[in-house]
């Protein structure tokens, strides 16, 4: 019996951009949903851990460190996600872009293959929606280990905000269409410009 991951990279994505297989985007839900109950499951035990054990109240700086560098991260996170995700799908439509515009030349056809551009910029839309979770994963994460080292609500709550930012994020059909179309449109301006 086949699964969900059995699809991976094999079924083309039709021309179409409003009928993507959902056997396409769910190993990606699953994973980023994965991203997101891990979180969430480690802040669980985390909060439980930190009100069962009797913390030490003291003004030193120590104490609040990591809590604060934990922010810097979180922020940086989440003001640099949408940056890395925009450069990562412009530099791989760029590169798209140029091999159809390559196979065009050589092939001497006017229409590209449609397919397997579709297919090409999903596999972008995956890779760029992981790392964009898998950011948020990290800094979420680190802000339960500040909360767990002191204790700091400030580091619970920005754990809260990146799951919620993973959650908002997570990929949906919609989402992935929506993306498509656009890259498409894009990558039309940008094979013109190389040919």
């Amino acid at each position: 019996m086949p699964d969900a991951f059995d699809s991976i990279g094999e079924t083309p994505v039709p021309q179409n951009e409003s009928s993507i297989p959902t056997a396409q985007l769910r190993p990606l839900q699953l994973i980023v949903g994965a991203m997101v109950l891990g979180v969430v499951a480690f802040l669980a035990v985390v909060l439980v851990v930190g009100l069962t054990t009797k913390r030490e109240s003291s003004a030193e700086g120590r104490q609040t460190l990591i809590t604060y560098i934990t922010i810097a991260y979180g922020i940086g996170t989440i003001l640099v996600g949408p940056y890395l995700s925009r450069s990562i799908a412009a530099a791989a439509r760029r590169r798209i872009a140029r091999e159809t515009a390559g196979a065009c030349r050589d092939a001497e056809e006017a229409a590209p293959d449609q397919q397997d551009q579709a297919a090409k910029l999903l596999d972008v839309f995956k890779a760029k929606t992981i790392i964009g979770a898998a950011m948020d994963e990290a800094a979420g994460l680190f802000a339960c280990v500040a909360y767990l080292l002191e204790g700091r609500s400030s580091a619970a709550g920005l754990a809260a905000i990146l799951v919620l930012s993973i959650f908002l994020n997570r990929p949906t059909k919609h989402r992935a269409e929506q993306w498509l179309s656009e890259q498409r449109r894009l990558m039309e301006n940008e094979v013109q410009g190389v040919l």
